[in-house]
């Protein structure tokens, strides 16, 4: 599974074991995703628009031979947001395209295209086979070169390509606990009844690289993620259900196959849920669960109180500076759902120059921001870290017990270094970590603490502690 918050990875890891030689799971271990690969079918789609070869509005049969004049209005765009009205009953599995298309076309349409939004596994085969016959390559092919690889998915595959590190594959568990084959065999026909609306082998992290392609340009334009993001009729797009929550837009689906079930879930500001999983699991309800916990419904205010630098405010309110050299410590702890950050001074271990009470979400992101930032750890050495603290009270009112409690918009950020001004209004640059309380809502850094290397090693192991 993978957690990433406003696009920090906060939580990459697996749980049990992947295969039958008993390796662990990870973030890299490969799993059959199911009807999410109906995104990767999308894509590959939009891609030959982009490039002029297929019109989605065209009807498809253009680029299908034997359309049935029943099925004449039906167009590439009503099979990619499930509105077509083809049967999902009769017989699937057939040796070639062309058979599946007359087989599964010759059946009475259950509604007019356009009038209804029916979810369609038949409509992925079909346009799976528009795909082979504008492109000229094999279905797997032309996702494998225009979609895994520009989008950086090294490690994903098709159904039947063997991976280039076996022991990343998982093994499907069927409802017994039976272990069967690899996610990257193929105990089933990889035919025209399953090309299209599955077949996509991937790893939660190599989906996180699908995420930020989809947010860039490696895969489509603006108009093309245009047609992708757009809700039609049932809330869906094309290749995604479509909806909104507290951080903008948010897009979702699910995938279950034979041994192996999954969930997506992206929201704008690029927090990203992935739960992919073999065997008799739930990965839709975890992923609502760890969404919950990135975004909580009420989130509760975050809490600074600030001890003797708090008095180091001048009468206009603005922010002083101080520096400590020699004895500034920086700590972290569990409290409560959430986890407290102190700035201390060493040689008084009860002196607290400043005390931030935070969310575990929060406590979570900053702990990845550190982590990100300073890739190779180094231990803190007694007596030579050094702290810059800057702080700010507006536009606040202090409490009685001398802290302040911030908006819901407030959090905390680290950046490699701090540009801004000084006590004296002076333009100050510092090249440290700088760990920041960002208040959004007013535009506004009430506090800003600048730590040597170590130091910030040290705070990212403390609250890693506190929060296992």
């Amino acid at each position: 599974m993978l957690v990433a918050d406003r696009g920090i990875v906060v939580l990459a890891k697996g749980d049990g074991l992947a295969n039958t030689e008993l390796a662990p799971m990870s973030a890299d271990s490969l799993f059959e995703i199911g009807s999410i690969s109906k995104a990767f079918t999308a894509c590959g789609t939009l891609r030959l628009e982009m490039e002029g070869k297929l019109r989605v509005d065209a009807p498809i049969g253009l680029y299908l031979h034997d359309v049935p004049e029943h099925a004449s209005g039906i167009t590439v765009g009503h099979l990619l947001s499930h509105t077509s009205g083809v049967s999902n009953e009769g017989r699937f599995q057939e040796d070639t395209g062309p058979a599946m298309v007359k087989g599964m076309l010759a059946l009475p349409l259950r509604f007019a295209p356009g009038t209804k939004m029916e979810y369609s596994n038949v409509g992925y085969f079909l346009l799976a086979a528009i795909i082979e016959q504008v492109s000229g390559k094999s279905y797997e092919a032309f996702i494998a070169e225009e979609v895994l690889a520009p989008a950086g998915m090294t490690g994903s595959r098709m159904v039947g390509i063997p991976p280039k590190d076996p022991r990343l594959v998982t093994t499907r568990v069927d409802a017994r606990g039976g272990r069967k084959a690899r996610a990257s065999d193929q105990p089933y026909s990889m035919a025209w009844g399953y090309k299209g609306a599955g077949g996509v082998v991937s790893s939660a992290r190599d989906m996180l690289a699908f995420d930020k392609a989809l947010r860039g340009d490696q895969l489509l334009d603006e108009t093309a993620k245009g047609r992708m993001f757009t809700a039609g009729l049932g809330e869906y797009g094309c290749g995604w259900y479509i909806g909104s929550g507290a951080r903008g837009w948010r897009h979702e689906h699910s995938g279950g196959v034979w041994g192996y079930a999954s969930q997506m879930i992206r929201h704008e500001d690029g927090t990203v849920i992935i739960v992919l999983t073999n065997g008799n699991n739930d990965p839709v309800g975890l992923a609502k669960k760890l969404e919950a916990t990135v975004i909580p419904e009420s989130s509760e205010a975050m809490k600074i109180t600030l001890g003797a630098a708090g008095l180091l405010i001048d009468a206009t309110g603005q922010p002083k500076m101080l520096d400590i050299e020699k004895t500034a410590g920086v700590r972290a702890k569990r409290s409560g759902g959430g986890a407290i950050v102190e700035m201390f001074d060493r040689q008084r271990p009860d002196q607290t120059h400043v005390r931030i009470e935070m969310t575990d979400p929060m406590a979570r992101v900053l702990m990845a921001h550190i982590h990100n930032l300073s890739p190779q750890r180094q231990p803190a050495v007694e007596g030579s870290a050094l702290c810059r603290l800057r702080v700010a009270w507006i536009p606040y009112t202090r409490e009685q017990d001398g802290g302040i409690r911030l908006p819901e918009s407030a959090r905390v950020v680290v950046e490699s270094r701090y540009h801004g001004l000084g006590e004296n209004g002076q333009p100050v640059s510092d090249m440290r970590p700088t760990r920041i309380v960002l208040d959004e809502e007013h535009g506004f850094w009430p506090v800003i603490i600048s730590m040597d290397e170590p130091i910030a090693s040290r705070l990212a192991d403390d609250l890693e502690a506190a929060l296992k």
